[in-house]
């Protein structure tokens, strides 16, 4: 079972940003990649774990990258973290093709997309929404993510299970939010510098649920208008290096013989 809406999984936005650079690129997910979410590339066959940082998913995926590996497949990792425990490459998730910024009325301070199962996350939305008003999207996808972020001030990342060890995935929003032009509000973790999200400059991070109320707080009522300098950056960011394209190249570059 997938939460994502038909072809809007990661992987099928890599075969198309392959397919569009030129190379010969199908989705697969059969024998051939062990049952994992992958590609046959050029011949060669890809697989991209997304979640693999979760118990549950490990198990069985963990296994499987290892068969694909001694194969001579390709194994990203869309977590660092993920990519060293299982010697695969890091692979990191990019702006969904179609988000980009939208001229819209600010009629919310923040705005969130993502299911709200857990109750960490839950709780930290209670909380943003008792001190800010917050637009709250629940299965959105695509244009009416695009629109919600563009109505609110802050674009806001927080995690499922935030209070879990394993919480530590750069996941769809971080990429997604700033392609809008919308600036990023997203849990600290040491990977984000190396893909250039730094805090006050191309986003905006939090150490815990009282620092993010706080930066909530102090980004809000800034005369200085941070907000909109994190945003600029932050959509150059994306558009300089993290788009489906980058991706692409990066794959083709660790196939070549």
């Amino acid at each position: 079972m997938s939460y994502y809406p038909d072809r809007h999984h990661p992987v099928f936005f890599l075969v198309d940003a392959l397919n569009a650079l030129g190379a010969k690129a199908e989705f697969a997910r059969d024998e051939r990649t062990e049952g994992a979410w992958g590609m046959i590339v050029n011949g060669r066959t890809v697989v991209w774990f997304i979640d693999n940082r979760w118990p549950h998913e490990r198990a069985k995926e963990d296994p499987a990258a290892e068969r694909l590996l001694a194969k001579g497949a390709l194994v990203c990792c869309a977590q660092k973290r993920d990519a060293e425990r299982i010697g695969g490459k890091w692979l990191p998730l990019a702006a969904t093709p179609g988000y980009e910024p939208l001229q819209s009325e600010k009629t919310s301070d923040v705005a969130f997309v993502g299911y709200v199962r857990d109750a960490a996350r839950s709780t930290i939305l209670i909380d943003v929404a008792a001190h800010h008003t917050l637009a709250l999207g629940q299965n959105v996808f695509g244009k009416q993510a695009v629109e919600l972020y563009a109505s609110a001030r802050i674009g806001l990342n927080v995690p499922t299970n935030y209070y879990d060890p394993n919480a530590y995935d750069i996941n769809m929003r971080v990429f997604e939010i700033p392609a809008t032009g919308t600036p990023l509000l997203t849990n600290a973790l040491p990977e984000l510098e190396a893909l250039g999200f730094i805090d006050g400059k191309t986003c905006l991070t939090y150490e815990s649920p009282d620092d993010l109320l706080s930066k909530l707080d102090f980004a809000l009522s800034d005369p200085f208008d941070i907000l909109k300098l994190v945003g600029e950056r932050g959509f150059a960011l994306v558009r300089a290096r993290h788009t489906y394209r980058h991706r692409a190249r990066q794959v083709l570059q660790w196939l070549q013989p």
